[in-house]
């Protein structure tokens, strides 16, 4: 609270609370118009919890809530709850008091705050004026909807930055266990092992004969991942149980000339009008990621730069690219590039345009998914 007082003070801060309560105001309206102005015939949601959690509730929040009510078993969907990581339902469990759903709903809503106090605290540091435009382009991006729903992503999101912030102040221990409860939160966790490898090596001029104990404490990250598998073998004797319930969706180890090659099938042979649309759009996000990558190698610090291009590999090697717009919100250096990108003439206007387009695809995206799709209308 100290913190968020003392920030207070800078006018830019401020605007870009204002700016996330704005965003968190459009999307909870629009999710509840959405929800109660779209006929139930007419959509595929589901019935999980009471009528004002429902929307909110849909898609893998019902996974991450039956994991807190029932723990891991295999009859969540028939084909069991594995794949979801630990962190978040338990955190659910927690504060269950309040109720399941009350309590998911306002853990992701909290923690989408705290994640963004942590960017713009990260941004603001290192590239000063930028700070509140990263805020805005994360908060508009059409997929932050995922920052209000029963969705682990604000969590994760937090718990990355805040890696990054206490590894950069040299505090290893801090840094390792943010990092520790990143990889308990989402298998993406794992990566941010690189990244703050490097920070380590790159204080000590990459000088092996400096490594000093501490270093140990970056072990933490991958730590976590690792106690969530030997749990998972524990009680079902198969330490990749998860990886399995994904591959029953599709989603398996490949190259990514394969993935892409996957997608353009799809893409093809799809029937209906809405498929080709969503599969085009996350060929685009994709596609979009890897240009970043390209890019920000003469933008940002090579910290980010790793993260950025390992988190975007990530999906590529996963055998399609479904739900990949969800996971780029996930990867917070890309919109520490976008503002950084409108600075440079040639990509000024491009940038403001794209900031129009996210913000309808936002409104469009979350109308779709507090309703699991919307058949009747084409989405």
């Amino acid at each position: 609270m100290k913190m968020i007082g003392k920030l207070w003070k800078d006018e830019g801060f401020r605007k870009a609370i204002y700016i996330f309560i704005i965003a968190k105001m459009l999307v909870i309206s629009v999710g509840y118009a959405g929800y109660f102005l779209v006929p139930a015939e007419d959509s595929s949601r589901k019935q999980i919890t009471g009528v004002l959690m429902n929307p909110w509730a849909q898609y893998d929040g019902r996974a991450y809530l039956d994991v807190a009510q029932n723990g891991y078993n295999s009859a969540f969907n028939g084909i069991g709850n594995y794949g979801w990581y630990p962190l978040y339902p338990a955190l659910i469990k927690i504060f269950s008091f309040a109720g399941y759903d009350t309590a998911a709903f306002l853990l992701s809503n909290v923690f989408s705050f705290l994640a963004v106090v942590m960017l713009y605290l990260i941004v603001k540091e290192e590239f000063g004026d930028i700070a509140r435009k990263t805020v805005t382009y994360f908060v508009l991006f059409p997929t932050a909807y995922f920052l209000s729903v029963m969705y682990a992503e604000s969590l994760f999101i937090f718990l990355s930055v805040a890696t990054f912030y206490y590894a950069r102040k040299g505090n290893w221990l801090a840094a390792g266990v943010a990092g520790f409860f990143a990889s308990l939160t989402r298998l993406q966790g794992l990566l941010l092992f690189l990244p703050i490898a490097y920070i380590y090596l790159d204080r000590i001029k990459f000088n092996y004969r400096k490594i000093k104990i501490d270093s140990l404490l970056t072990l933490l990250i991958p730590a976590g991942a690792a106690a969530f598998a030997v749990y998972l073998y524990f009680i079902t004797g198969d330490a990749f149980v998860g990886s399995k319930v994904f591959a029953a969706q599709g989603k398996h180890f490949a190259m990514p000339w394969a993935t892409f090659y996957t997608e353009a099938v799809n893409f093809f042979s799809a029937e209906v009008l809405k498929s080709k649309i969503y599969i085009l759009f996350n060929t685009i996000i994709a596609l979009s990621l890897i240009a970043a990558c390209v890019v920000a190698r003469k933008y940002l610090k090579k910290d980010y730069v790793i993260y950025l291009v390992t988190s975007t590999l990530l999906p590529l090697f996963s055998g399609n690219l479904e739900a990949i717009s969800r996971y780029a919100l996930t990867i917070f250096p890309l919109f520490i590039l976008v503002p950084l990108l409108e600075k440079n003439k040639k990509f000024s206007l491009l940038m403001k345009i794209l900031l129009v387009i996210s913000i309808v695809l936002l409104i469009v995206l979350t109308v779709r998914h507090v309703n699991m799709h919307l058949d009747n209308y084409g989405l």
